[in-house]
């Protein structure tokens, strides 16, 4: 069974002529001001694979990112906001996979260290492969954090894997909460 139609399609193949919409270059110029150099060094670092990217979207970097995308909204005017959502998109599918990189090499470290234990103990009686540690700790959670959970929102998936969080939704709840984004800084 095919899934999938033969002939060769473009990725814009149905895209349809738009209309040119007016809108001020001013506003998308105060867009890629405000936002345009971060996105764009997150963007290349992802396509660089550079160990950069963490930093660049940690949370305090991520949250104030948030709000210069959440308070450049123009809500009245359709193509700008795509524009900016693509934006968004993009920064958020960049920290997804900062995540789950992350997560791999966490594991990865994991096993190749149970894996030199057990070659530097080649007369092992036990089970081969495992770990225990215990860790006291205390975290602070950021409010905002704490109100998005209380929104329903979570930050691990049902198969443990961690979501970013929602641009739009964080930058609103800081928003709400009378969050600065010269707190992040």
């Amino acid at each position: 069974m095919t899934f999938y139609n033969k002939k060769k399609v473009s990725l814009f193949s149905e895209v349809k002529k738009i209309r040119t919409v007016k809108c001020s270059d001013s506003q998308y110029a105060n867009l890629y001001n405000n936002v345009g150099l971060p996105i764009t060094n997150i963007l290349n670092a992802f396509v660089d694979g550079s160990d950069e990217l963490n930093t660049l979207v940690n949370y305090d970097n991520y949250a104030q990112l948030a709000d210069l995308l959440y308070v450049s909204k123009i809500p009245s005017n359709k193509y700008y906001e795509n524009y900016r959502r693509i934006m968004i998109d993009s920064v958020e599918g960049a920290k997804h996979c900062s995540n789950r990189i992350t997560e791999q090499t966490n594991m990865y470290n994991n096993l190749l260290a149970d894996y030199n234990k057990l070659l530097s103990n080649k007369s092992v009686s036990g089970p081969i492969l495992e770990t225990s540690a215990s860790m006291d700790t205390v975290a602070t959670i950021k409010p905002e954090i704490l109100k998005y959970f209380s929104m329903g929102y979570k930050l691990v998936n049902d198969d443990g894997q961690l979501i970013p969080i929602d641009m739009e939704v964080l930058a609103q709840i800081r928003k709400d909460l009378l969050i600065e984004e010269s707190e992040n800084i």
